[in-house]
């Protein structure tokens, strides 16, 4: 960064000439005026000004040393080379929720090193998730940009785009400066000694959700920035108990005052994401039901089979206990692998989304992306584990091969990643007509065969197996595990494609390609006439476009 370089060469030197700081660093005249213009915008942030000494040159006035040598430390170093919209939105929420100051449109410019138009640009989706937030942004004329709000809402905001985007060093890094300070594993032992104290259990997702509270909290009581409002619910008394002997630890071994109203609000977090047998005995039974009943529509319409898996009820209900007091609190749980979920299951995400939809019904309260990621985990576990107990029905397996020899066994090898248990066999194509075909459970065969084996399912592979094509195996071992289950009229998956639906289109708005391609359907008889409207409703709900270019389907 250009900026960094000149720093250290005007550290050198009292005064440098423009032609010598031109020289040196390569550039023109203009870029040298634009460098040191963008350099102190930055400055009135971090302590230093370079000033223009007449017929003379360019002097560093460093009038904050500590602010300076902070800002000079690699760690303030931030890459904005390659930075795409949504990552300038992450950084520019990132910068935001850590200042208590103005921040100029120009200092973010500057900062992520676009343009100001870029900027405010941008500034149109920060804004909207601020507001999602229930935050506002207050626009000061000479001052600049800030986040206010209640803060318990700037508090999960903080949760959500500061904590959870700490893949970035930024120079606005007070929370991360903090947390320097505290001994998080003494607090987490601390907590955890306090639940087994009182009997109660808690995931691993959860205890880090609050763990993560207890700092924000220190981070912002420290700032002396208080909840000024808690709409406090009724809680088992355990839990503000809990609440308050983690709080009085916390004021002993740290010199930070707490304001009384905390202990509420940690007590609502600690009931939200625990649970206890003892205390729910009535409730676990009656969500069980639940669970059971929203469990077998999904099957009804998703043709799955996920009412009879124990492992998947018993983890959802675990789930659903502490999840309806979150609710009542108005308390959601962050999850961090929320992307990585939505995008590699994407399919078991939409699953969620109907688990979802039910639960909001049938308990009156709606869930985030965060939340439904979760519960996408837990689909996700099952049908992973579905998938395994189908490969393991395959106890005897055939691989026709039509070179034989090294490739042949090479072959029996990788297919042993998929198959573990499985006896693999494997013959040339001069050997078929002696084998005895039946006694097998399945055939690989990397080339075609004329004989149909109606009693054994066979799979036509290629003789190199790569990730895709071991994936590939998988998936039509699924499908067909699945053929016997289906009883709509699609009788195949490809019933689902029509060749006069697929085209190249000119539309660049995303949503503009959905419906026409939504109304094309309809028009061409393969949707009834709400289908573009229900394509709408899911993408509004969460955006089907996943990272570089790739959309998922609807």
């Amino acid at each position: 960064m250009k900026l960094y370089t000149l720093l250290s060469k005007l550290e050198d030197k009292s005064i440098i000439s423009r032609n010598d700081l031109e020289r040196e660093l390569h550039i023109s005249e203009s870029t040298l005026r634009n460098l040191k213009s963008k350099a102190n915008a930055i400055g009135k942030y971090h302590g230093f000004t370079i000033q223009t000494i007449r017929e003379r040159g360019y002097h560093l006035d460093v009038w904050d040393k500590e602010k300076y040598e902070k800002f000079l430390t690699k760690e303030n170093y931030l890459p904005t080379e390659g930075l795409d919209a949504d990552k300038r939105v992450s950084l520019m929420l990132y910068i935001l929720l850590q200042s208590n100051e103005y921040i100029t449109y120009e200092y973010l410019s500057n900062l992520l090193d676009v343009s100001k138009a870029t900027v405010i640009r941008d500034f149109k989706e920060v804004e909207k998730k601020i507001n999602e937030s229930n935050l506002q942004l207050e626009k000061r004329s000479g001052y600049g940009i800030r986040v206010i709000g209640n803060e318990q809402d700037i508090r999960k905001a903080f949760s959500k785009y500061v904590i959870c985007n700490s893949a970035y060093i930024q120079p606005v890094k007070g929370y991360f400066e903090f947390i320097k300070e505290i001994d998080v594993d003494e607090v987490t032992e601390k907590f955890k000694e306090l639940l087994k104290k009182y009997s109660l259990e808690v995931t691993d997702a959860s205890l880090a959700n609050i763990v993560e509270h207890i700092l924000i909290l220190l981070y912002r009581s420290k700032q002396k920035k208080y909840i000024n409002q808690f709409d406090s619910y009724p809680v088992e008394p355990c839990f503000t108990e809990i609440a308050q002997q983690i709080i009085d630890w916390l004021q002993e071994r740290y010199p930070i005052v707490i304001d009384p109203k905390e202990v509420d609000l940690l007590a609502a977090h600690i009931s939200g994401k625990t649970f206890s047998d003892k205390m729910i005995s009535d409730q676990k039974e009656e969500i069980t039901d639940g669970i059971k009943d929203i469990l077998n529509e999904i099957d009804e319409e998703f043709l799955t089979n996920t009412k009879d898996d124990e492992l998947l009820l018993n983890a959802l209900i675990i789930h659903v206990l502490p999840l309806i007091n979150r609710m009542y609190h108005n308390i959601q749980l962050t999850n961090p692998l929320i992307d990585k979920v939505y995008s590699e299951y994407a399919n078991v995400f939409l699953l969620a989304m109907r688990f979802s939809d039910l639960i909001e019904k049938k308990y009156n309260f709606k869930l985030s992306k965060d939340e439904i990621g979760y519960i996408a985990l837990h689909f996700a576990t099952h049908f992973e584990r579905m998938k395994n107990s189908k490969k393991e029905q395959y106890k005897k397996i055939l691989v026709i091969c039509g070179t034989g020899g090294g490739s042949a066994q090479l072959l029996k090898i990788k297919l042993k990643s998929i198959f573990p248990h499985a006896s693999v066999s494997t013959i040339a194509v001069n050997n078929m007509k002696e084998t005895d075909y039946h006694s097998y459970d399945l055939i690989l065969t990397t080339i075609p065969l004329e004989e149909e084996y109606k009693d054994v399912p066979v799979i036509f592979i290629k003789e190199w197996l790569d990730e895709n094509e071991i994936a590939r195996i998988e998936e039509i071992i699924m499908m067909r595990a699945k053929e016997n289950q289906i009883t709509t009229t699609i009788r195949d998956i490809w019933d689902l494609f029509h060749e006069d639906l697929f085209y190249v289109d000119g539309i660049r708005d995303y949503k503009k390609m959905l419906v026409h391609m939504g109304d094309d359907a309809i028009k061409k008889g393969y949707a009834n006439d709400h289908f573009t409207e229900l394509v709408l409703e899911r993408e509004n709900r969460f955006a089907t476009i996943y990272k570089n270019g790739v959309a998922g389907p609807h």
